[in-house]
Formats: C-alpha cells, sequence, structure tokens
C-alpha cells in the first residue's frame, strides 16, 4: 500500500493578498500597462507568484518508509520506517515553527507547505521532524500499518 500526497504553498490567504496587490499596482498604474510593466514591485510580486507556484511539498509513504522531495529546500530525503522510534498526527501552529517551509523550532524541525496538521516522528536518534499534510485520515492509515509493522 502507498499513498502520495502534493502540497503547494499556495492558501486562500495567499491568493487574496496576491490579487489585492495587483488589483492596487492596477490602479496605482491607471490601467496604463506601460506604467505597470516599468514598475520594479510589479516584477516583485509575479516572481514571488511564480516561486511560489513552483515550490511544492511532495511525500509519500510506503513498506520502506516516507520519501520527501521540497524543491528547492530539500531534494530528495527518505525517513525509513526503522529508523522511526514512535509517529502520530499532530496539530500544530505557525507559532510552533515560525511558519511554513523547511523549519526549525521549538519541537525540532518542520517540512510543512500549509495548514495546521503533520506526522510528528520521533527517531531513534531522538531528533524530532514534522511533516505536514492536508490528508491527515489518509497519513494517520500509513503510520497504523507501516510503524506498527516496522516494531513487530
Amino acid at each position: 500500500m502507498m499513498f502520495k500526497e502534493v502540497q503547494s504553498m499556495y492558501g486562500k490567504w495567499l491568493i487574496i493578498i496576491l490579487l489585492t496587490l495587483a488589483a492596487v499596482f492596477l490602479y496605482q498604474a491607471n490601467v496604463d500597462l506601460n506604467k505597470l510593466i516599468k514598475n520594479p514591485s510589479f516584477w516583485i510580486l509575479i516572481s514571488i507568484a511564480v516561486l511560489l507556484n513552483v515550490v511544492k511539498l511532495r511525500t509519500s509513504y510506503n513498506e520502506i518508509g516516507i520519501h520527501i522531495r521540497f524543491i528547492p529546500l530539500v531534494w530528495n530525503k527518505t525517513i525509513l520506517w526503522k529508523d522511526v522510534q514512535t509517529g502520530y498526527m499532530r496539530t500544530y501552529t505557525l507559532m510552533d515553527f515560525g511558519g511554513w517551509g523547511y523549519r526549525f523550532g521549538k519541537d525540532g524541525t518542520a517540512i510543512n507547505a500549509k495548514g495546521k496538521h503533520g506526522i510528528q516522528l520521533v527517531l531513534m536518534n531522538g531528533r524530532r521532524i514534522l511533516i505536514g499534510t492536508q490528508q491527515p485520515e489518509e497519513v494517520q492509515k500509513m503510520i497504523d500499518l507501516y510503524l506498527r509493522k516496522s516494531n513487530d
């Protein structure tokens, strides 16, 4: 059994902010495309939108472990089930890790794209890693299936 998830950095709040800023730029330029094209802030906004579209957190769970790809932050990382002491679903806040992305916080390392749900892993060496998910029920099934097998 395998489960795959792809998460984008885009959220409703981010789309609203980007659209609002785009509307402000259009208003300031009086819908004059030449003025808009010459505005460096407009190009920064476009660059941020493109960058956020490229950044995706890809995770897959199978009998070997959890495979993570979070370009450009984590190219390829595999956490083997045999290296996991315990794992459980948890809810977290932005304050726990200081935002989304590849973060360090009081509870260890977090690799997340958005949301508030993640699998909290405690590795055999004591290291703690949180991997964000938008589908906590499916990830819980993977934890129940594979972590229990590796501990048997």
